[in-house]
């Protein structure tokens, strides 16, 4: 069968696997600290960050295997067997797709929250009398939110080299699994086509979020201008 009919295929799963992991991410990386900070909870952050660390520490497709054991076996929250009509189903495999780079993203967008609310600006916005909300919003989170930005764009690979371990353990019938068995069979040809898919949706996602970063960031505009 042509090799294009295949990846047309398998493509589907796999989309909604990598943005299911991606709204992961967004709300744990990025949702959740801005909520922690707009109710002046802002130490809960720390801990999201030690205790999301650590488990990110845990290689996938260990991780994968453990949390099937536990919420699709012991608890029998989730089937075991992946069944993609299922809105359930694709919970877990996003989480352990989105640990490591959620770690990254959450980890790196806490250390600059917490350098920018003791920057001079930051300063000069609470003499001027602004709520800490409105701090947080115009002028905390433009200048942390950049460097979360590029350290997502970095973490890029990761949702498609994952999607190997996370696809054959959770039995989903995507890209990942498709590269799997053609590395099991030798599929050179297969194997050429899949690289080519990959790297041009890195390299289309990255321009995107480049883009992005000049956008959200007032300096990265007037660089480029």
């Amino acid at each position: 069968r042509p090799v294009k009919d295949l990846i047309a295929e398998r493509t589907p799963q796999t989309v909604g696997l990598v943005l299911a992991a991606i709204g992961v991410l967004v709300l744990l990386a990025f949702s959740l600290p801005l909520g922690l900070g707009l109710t002046g909870r802002m130490e809960w952050l720390s801990w999201l960050d030690r205790v999301w660390g650590s488990a990110a520490a845990i290689p996938p497709y260990v991780l994968a295997v453990l949390l099937l054991m536990v919420f699709g076996g012991w608890l029998e929250l989730v089937p075991t067997i992946f069944d993609p009509k299922l809105p359930i189903a694709w919970l877990l495999p996003a989480f352990v797709l989105a640990a490591y780079p959620t770690a990254i993203v959450l980890k790196l967008f806490h250390q600059e929250i917490e350098a920018a609310r003791s920057s001079l600006y930051v300063l000069r916005a609470r003499a001027m009398g602004l709520s800490e909300a409105r701090i947080l919003l115009t002028e905390i989170l433009p200048n942390a939110v950049t460097p979360a930005l590029a350290a997502l764009a970095n973490s890029l690979a990761f949702f498609i080299t994952g999607t190997f371990f996370v696809e054959v353990v959770f039995g989903m019938t995507g890209l990942g699994s498709l590269t799997y068995e053609a590395i099991r069979n030798k599929d050179l040809a297969l194997l050429v086509g899949l690289c080519v898919v990959f790297a041009a949706v890195i390299s289309i996602v990255s321009a995107l979020l480049d883009m992005g970063l000049i956008l959200v960031n007032p300096r990265l505009r007037r660089q480029h201008g």
